[in-house]
C-alpha cells in the first residue's frame, strides 16, 4: 500500500541553505563597499567644508570691501575672519576644526590666505591638502590674483604632485 502526499509545497533544507549563503555573500559585499564609501564621504565632506569656508571669506571681502583671512593653525583647524576685526564682525567670524568634524581626516600643506576687497588673492597660488589614509583632496586658489577657489578632481594636474598628509 502506497501513501501519497497530496500537498508537497515548501522548501528543502538544501534550498534554504543555498538562499542563506547567497544572502550572506551579498550582505558582506554591501558592508565592505559601504565602509569604503564612508571614507570617501568624509574626505569629500572635509574638502567641501574648506572650499565653502574659503568662498565665504572671499564673498565677505567683496561684500564688505575689506580684507578677509583664512588663518590656518598647525592642528588642522582654521579661522575665517576679517583682517582687522571690529565688534560688528564678531558674529561672522567662523572657527572650524576639520579633524574634530571629520574623523581621521588630516589637513596639511596649509597656506594662510588673504582675500582682497575685489576678491583677488596676493599669493601666486594657495592650497591645502586634505587626506584620509591614501586618499587625497586638494583645495586651491586656481590662478594668481583671481582668488577663484577650486577642489582638484581626479586626473587634474593639480593632484599630480600631491602626497597624503603625514
Amino acid at each position: 500500500m502506497k501513501i501519497y502526499m497530496e500537498n508537497e509545497d515548501g522548501f528543502t533544507l538544501v534550498e534554504l541553505l543555498i538562499i542563506i549563503g547567497i544572502i550572506s555573500i551579498l550582505t558582506t559585499i554591501g558592508i565592505m563597499s559601504s565602509r569604503e564609501s564612508m571614507i570617501e564621504f568624509r574626505l569629500n565632506g572635509a574638502a567641501r567644508q574648506l572650499y565653502s569656508d574659503m568662498q565665504y571669506a572671499r564673498l565677505n571681502a567683496v561684500k564688505g570691501g575689506k580684507e578677509w583671512l583664512v588663518d590656518f593653525n598647525a592642528d588642522g583647524s582654521y579661522v575665517v575672519k576679517p583682517k582687522v576685526v571690529i565688534p560688528a564682525d564678531n558674529d561672522r567670524i567662523k572657527s572650524v576644526d576639520i579633524p574634530a568634524m571629520y574623523a581621521n581626516v588630516k589637513l596639511c600643506q596649509m597656506i594662510d590666505i588673504e582675500f582682497n576687497p575685489n576678491g583677488s588673492v596676493d599669493l601666486p597660488k594657495g592650497s591645502s591638502v586634505i587626506s584620509l589614509g591614501a586618499l587625497v583632496k586638494k583645495v586651491y586658489i586656481s590662478s594668481a590674483g583671481t582668488g577663484n577657489v577650486r577642489i582638484a578632481k581626479p586626473g587634474d594636474a593639480e593632484l599630480a604632485s600631491v602626497t597624503p598628509c603625514p
